[in-house]
């Protein structure tokens, strides 16, 4: 444990599985999360190939998935700034085996800071390498910093010896760093190569 990322008295918005994209201004190159809806529709334009790198994009308020499932957001590189809001009470659900979290295989530099996760799951009987996070990183620079989970779970049962898993993230083959992160009252269940932060990584 180190540092805290304390949870700003801000405006939760309860997430109706609906989907906006409303927030994408292209003469902007800071974008706004101001719902839940909006954050759905960050991760759609990802997973669809859209190319974040040169954005910066802002959680602006704490968001409640209601306990719905959340597809990984795949295809993303560039800075996800959380501002200290939380994102809870969702289940990671994927059958991508390379790697899922909430962000799942991040292939592009990365910055990922101030942000929590509360009540989440990343569960599955039949795929591995999950974690809350992020899945997996391929990209050198990556870093991941002020993340904090709170009664977060993953349960990858599989026996497979390339079953790995992390709770902040699963495994980096890039140079990575993760600064002044932290888990509290979490677990990481099943699989063969497990750990508190990832399985296996390179760090700097």
């Amino acid at each position: 444990e180190t540092g805290s990322v304390e949870e700003p008295s801000s405006y939760t918005d309860v997430w109706d599985g609906t989907s906006d994209r409303s927030f994408y201004d292209f003469s902007k190159n800071t974008l706004m999360l101001e719902s839940a809806a909006q954050l759905k529709g960050f991760a759609d334009m990802a997973n669809a190939g859209f190319d974040f790198s040169p954005y910066t994009v802002k959680l602006c308020v704490n968001v409640d998935l209601n306990g719905k499932d959340w597809a990984p957001i795949e295809n993303y590189g560039g800075t996800f700034d959380g501002q200290g809001h939380t994102i809870k009470n969702g289940k990671i659900v994927s059958d991508y085996q390379s790697g899922s979290g909430f962000f799942g295989t991040l292939d592009k530099i990365s910055y990922i800071k101030n942000l929590v996760f509360r009540e989440m799951t990343a569960k599955s009987t039949s795929f591995y390498n999950y974690a809350i996070v992020a899945g997996k990183n391929t990209a050198n620079g990556t870093v991941f910093e002020n993340i904090e989970l709170y009664n977060c779970f993953v349960n990858t049962s599989s026996s497979s010896s390339s079953n790995n898993g992390g709770l902040i993230l699963t495994k980096s083959t890039g140079a990575i760093q993760i600064l002044n992160c932290a888990v509290y009252n979490s677990m990481y269940y099943g699989g063969y190569s497990n750990g508190v932060v990832a399985a296996s990584l390179n760090s700097t």
